[in-house]
């Protein structure tokens, strides 16, 4: 049994570190009786499992519909408080977007070609909308090319065979 410091370090963080403060105190010999939650009769003997009520699953509900209520309340009243400068910082995200595009290369302004604009390098930003319905004919042109008896191509009276394509 390690003392209640020994899970711990000099700072307070803890040594292990899915090991909550619960299970390093009922450890220790001297608080493991006093700390924690402790059933004195088994749940058979109080009256056999609780059964569950309409009124029960109405109050949860509500509970849950309120909170859901508080939490969208307490989120536009953080954005409404932001400044609109903060709000859409276009700028940055651009310029972010281009680090990571061009993470390898130092100072990769200095390398572009003359009137190469750093906003023309940027991906095309695409509504949600428009990407699923972009995928969408994708994955149904990609079931044209994996059709082995090449029915499309055939059809289309193309060039290519399915290996070639």
């Amino acid at each position: 049994s390690l003392p209640l410091n020994a899970y711990f370090d000099a700072r307070g963080a803890p040594h292990f570190a899915r090991l909550g403060l619960s299970f390093a105190a009922r450890q220790n010999a001297e608080v493991c009786g006093a700390f924690g939650t402790w059933v004195d009769e088994p749940q058979e003997a109080a009256g056999g499992p609780r059964k569950q009520s309409a009124k029960a699953y109405f109050l949860a509900t509500e509970a849950i519909e309120k909170d859901i209520e508080y939490v969208k309340k307490r989120t536009r009243e953080t954005l409404q408080a932001l400044e609109p400068a903060q709000k859409l910082r276009v700028d940055d995200v651009h310029g972010r977007q281009l680090e990571v595009l061009f993470s390898e290369v130092m100072q990769f302004e200095k390398h572009l070609p003359i009137g190469v604009r750093t906003g023309d390098l940027l991906p095309i930003e695409v509504t949600k909308e428009d990407e699923r319905a972009n995928r969408k004919s994708t994955e149904k042109a990609a079931t044209c090319l994996t059709d082995r008896l090449w029915r499309v191509g055939a059809k289309c009276q193309w060039m290519f065979e399915r290996g070639e394509v």
